[in-house]
């Protein structure tokens, strides 16, 4: 059971275990296939309504923009903000295969289920973790879900009550629709797995209306707030594949935690520059992770609060 309550807050390298690519590996994915007027992607966004040229303008401007992500991209260039989420979400959605959340040497999802304790009653839920997340997939909510019907052989609504009540999973910048449990939005509602390649078009569409771009949101998004209600009640946050971006963090108001709250995070490939950029961002307070360490060898060395 983790009894001190703690707050995981994820970027693009923390779903990278589970077969997601990180914002530079997407960018370039996205560029490659738009060359292409054959490819799925290329086809996908015509289907939604978008032109060759307009196509053709997203990917020319993306690729020789110089910017690490889309999403840093289009909060540059906010004209192709319409073209960029659907490209984004056409890109993710076929990623999303339930085989690899289970197993694989890099697991961190498994070592951190194993800490939420063998007791449904006594131990998961009682446990103080949430999740604060800025990655658009659903993976972890979805190994959440999966993991708690079937160690503990619940039943869908039991199981879709943990995650809103217990182990609260908040993306700050929307996600890849709603899953079928959460009964949220039926318009965004999809399963998640890939899909049949031939309604791709009309899933990204769908997508595209959940995800959110930086500069669409602003401090008093509902996300936004609960994310720093959570934090507010946190002695421990650990940052997970994170960037470290200056707006990000400041949105989060991490830097007015009390000096109290523990700041921990991963520093994966990270050279001494890097490593003194992202402490700073956190003013100065970040126990950042040896360079060789991913999310699960840094919770693995740095243990969890139990």
């Amino acid at each position: 059971m983790i009894k001190s309550p703690t707050v995981f807050i994820l970027g693009a390298g923390a779903s990278v275990p589970f077969g997601f690519p990180v914002g530079c590996d997407l960018r370039d994915d996205i560029v490659k296939k738009l060359s292409d007027t054959t490819t799925t992607l290329f086809v996908v966004l015509r289907a939604a309504g978008f032109d060759d040229s307009q196509i053709t303008r997203f990917r020319e401007a993306l690729q020789k923009s110089g910017q690490p992500s889309v999403d840093v991209f289009l909060e540059q260039r906010s004209e192709f903000t319409p073209i960029g989420k659907v490209a984004i979400a056409a890109s993710l959605i076929p990623y999303e295969d339930e085989a690899k959340l289970w197993g694989g040497a890099q697991n961190w999802y498994e070592h951190v289920w194993k800490h939420l304790g063998p007791s449904l009653m006594d131990d998961v839920a009682q446990s103080q973790l949430s999740v604060i997340t800025f990655n658009y997939d659903r993976s972890l909510e979805h190994f959440l879900y999966s993991a708690l019907r079937n160690s503990f052989n619940i039943g869908t609504e039991d199981a879709a009550r943990y995650l809103r009540e217990v182990i609260r999973v908040v993306h700050v910048h929307g996600k890849l629709g709603e899953l079928p449990f959460a009964r949220a939005r039926p318009d965004v509602t999809r399963a998640y797995q890939p899909g049949d390649r031939s309604n791709l078009a009309a899933a990204a569409v769908a997508a595209a209306k959940t995800i959110k771009i930086v500069h669409e949101g602003t401090r008093e998004d509902p996300e936004f707030v609960q994310a720093r209600q959570l934090l507010a009640q946190a002695e421990i946050v650990c940052f997970l594949g994170f960037g470290y971006l200056e707006a990000n963090v400041e949105r989060l108001g991490i830097t007015t935690l009390p000096s109290t709250v523990q700041l921990y995070g991963t520093g994966y490939r990270f050279m001494s520059g890097e490593q003194t950029q992202a402490s700073k961002v956190l003013g100065g307070r970040l126990n950042i992770g040896d360079p060789q360490h991913d999310s699960l060898a840094f919770l693995r060395q740095h243990g969890l609060p139990t």
